[in-house]
């Protein structure tokens, strides 16, 4: 019990840490008007008087996964969702149950924290999302769904277990930031360089925060060979390096090579 209490005052004391947003773009996507005006229902059973008219939805999971239970029970009837966040950080439950995310068309922004047993092959068909966020999703490899969202800006595919991206990636062809932090990464991956709008990339090491989810622990990126892939992007402005372990003499390499890309360390 005593662990217990004490695991719970260190993710209160990290909840801005574990919340962290390196995006240096992601609010500034170019959203459509209806989703700018959406207003945020944080309360399942405020949305559920206007399903219909819900168009963001940020859904906290509570101690005992009933508020979640309901969304999952009433999917159908928020057939306008512009907007879409599940967040089970803080009491990460092994949730059986999970949403049809294919029923939300119109979707802009999804995000999802600590919810492993997504169906993720149903993304697809989120052919207007721009913003995507599978944060602690216990991924090993990029689902093959996301190569068809043609209009995805930014994709976050932190606190996972990422060694590696698929050749194709470039696939997704409006991307411009890409968040790996917090995977098994031991060098920048090459296939980097097939994402020709991408602006930002971040593989930082996100500290006490990305360490255990469901108690398991979290690789730490690695940079153990030099990244000379970023030649081929040419319109890469930053790439986030905090508290990666980093090989002599890179970054200073990395520096001196691409003085047009700001390397923060």
């Amino acid at each position: 019990m005593k662990r217990f209490y004490i695991y719970i005052l260190i993710l209160l004391l990290t909840k801005n840490l574990f919340a962290q947003d390196y995006s240096s773009i992601g609010k500034s996507i170019s959203y459509s008007d209806i989703y700018k005006k959406a207003k945020r229902f944080k309360n399942i059973d405020d949305a559920l008087l206007i399903p219909d008219k819900v168009l963001y939805l940020d859904l906290t999971i509570d101690k005992d996964g009933a508020n979640y239970q309901k969304f999952v029970e009433n999917q159908s009837k928020f057939i306008n969702l512009r907007k879409l966040i599940i967040d089970n950080r803080w009491y990460q439950l092994n949730l059986k149950s999970v949403p049809d995310i294919s029923l939300f068309k119109d979707i802009e922004f999804l995000q999802v924290y600590n919810l492993s047993n997504l169906k993720f092959d149903n993304l697809s068909s989120l052919i207007n999302l721009k913003y995507l966020d599978l944060t602690a999703c216990e991924l090993k490899s990029l689902p093959s769904s996301i190569f068809n969202l043609k209009q995805l800006e930014f994709l976050n595919l932190s606190l996972n277990y990422l060694s590696t991206l698929p050749d194709n990636i470039g696939q997704i062809i409006n991307l411009k930031e890409i968040d790996l932090t917090n995977n098994c990464f031991v060098e920048i991956p090459k296939q980097i360089a097939q994402i020709k709008e991408l602006l930002y990339l971040d593989i930082n090491n996100a500290e006490i925060a990305g360490q255990f989810i469901n108690g398991k622990a979290f690789c730490k990126n690695t940079i153990t060979v030099y990244p000379s892939i970023f030649s081929d992007c040419k319109r890469l402005k930053t790439v986030h390096l905090y508290k990666v372990i980093i090989a002599d003499g890179i970054i200073d390499k990395l520096k001196a090579e691409f003085k047009e890309i700001k390397f923060k360390a």
